[in-house]
């Protein structure tokens, strides 16, 4: 993992509340995520994700109240395909949010392991269709939340994308980051620059023209996904330039070596009318599922762990031997036996 920029405020070893900070991972646009280690009874302790907010942006109200949001937004939320969220936390006056640790890679990394630019590595498509079917089905979990009161949240992500995506060394889906996901009552429609929230290159049309969005924004960004997944690039460049490409809805078609059927699902993700797509999340993984259910070979969770390991083995591997060091050095080798012990850190 190449060494990140780390904001002032925090270092490798410092504790946040009954956490102790262990390795950066990344640093977003508002905040540093980290791998960190919590400390519990008789010794307990575990891994976790630590997203804390960027020193500049700490002291204004919006973007704690992003991190709370984000929380009281995953505190409705339990499924297997969404990465879990904790804990809202405070220490020295520095909102942070504790998440679940993922073990193995995102699906960008996945995509993208012989080189950080594009030409990307496709995936096989039986493969690819489990990984967009299980993303549908932590998006549909998002898109039904409730609040304590039953009433529906309208709740939409709108960064889909393969950053997003994190991948289990079993082979687990989990969408990530809610950060930017956008429910009733929240403040995020647009930053206070008035800049869109997600990534050029998966953003649908509407997102773009700044109108409402509703879930057919992520079915759009699925559609985004999968076609990077099949062909190794993205169906709109992702810059400004494209803005009428994608309003227009004019990408190059995908290649014929491509399932009929699964050119089809994805034509109808794509389309640039939302009327025109599939109306929820759920109705595209269904159309995915019947696919991979008449295919011969169904790789399932044991092959993406499988393609887990050939492509990004070295990199989980570095990875862990940093985590190793920096508990050895700000835990103690005792508290890292149990956690080996435990299987918290994986292959």
């Amino acid at each position: 993992m190449p060494e990140t920029s780390l904001p002032e405020q925090f270092r490798p070893g410092d504790p946040l509340g009954m956490y102790t900070l262990l390795c950066p991972l990344a640093v977003g646009g508002m905040g540093t995520v980290w791998v960190a280690s919590s400390a519990g009874e008789r010794g307990f302790s575990k891994l976790v994700a630590i997203k804390t907010i960027l020193q500049e942006f700490a002291d204004e109200v919006q973007y704690a109240r992003a991190l709370r949001d984000e929380a009281q937004l995953a505190a409705s939320l339990n499924h297997p395909h969404l990465c879990d969220v904790t804990e809202l936390g405070e220490s020295a006056g520095y909102p942070f949010l504790v998440m679940e640790w993922v073990d193995g890679g995102s699906l960008a990394e996945l995509l993208s392991f012989a080189g950080s630019t594009p030409p990307w590595k496709p995936l096989d498509p039986i493969l690819a269709s489990q990984i967009a079917a299980d993303t549908c089905a932590g998006l549909h979990a998002l898109h039904e939340a409730r609040d304590p009161t039953g009433a529906p949240l309208g709740a939409v992500h709108r960064d889909v994308s393969p950053h997003n995506i994190l991948l289990t060394q079993l082979g687990q889906v989990k969408v990530a980051d809610l950060g930017v996901a956008k429910a009733r009552g929240q403040w995020r429609a647009r930053t206070r620059s008035g800049e869109l929230r997600g990534k050029l290159g998966y953003l649908a049309p509407e997102q773009l023209l700044g109108g409402h969005v509703d879930r057919r924004a992520d079915v759009h960004a699925v559609g985004c996904v999968l076609y990077l997944c099949l062909t190794g690039s993205l169906p709109y460049p992702p810059e400004v330039a494209s803005f009428e490409l994608v309003l227009a809805g004019k990408y190059r078609p995908l290649d014929e070596s491509i399932p009929r059927e699964l050119r089809e699902i994805v034509t109808r993700a794509l389309q640039s009318d939302r009327e025109q797509r599939f109306p929820t999340a759920y109705a595209l993984r269904q159309a995915l599922e019947t696919w991979r259910s008449a295919q011969t070979v169904d790789h399932g969770h044991e092959r993406i762990a499988a393609c887990l390991n050939e492509r990004l083995g070295s990199m989980i591997q570095a990875r862990n031997a940093r985590i190793r060091a920096a508990w050895e050095e700000f835990m103690g080798e005792g508290t890292l036996e149990r956690a080996e012990g435990d299987a918290e850190f994986g292959g």
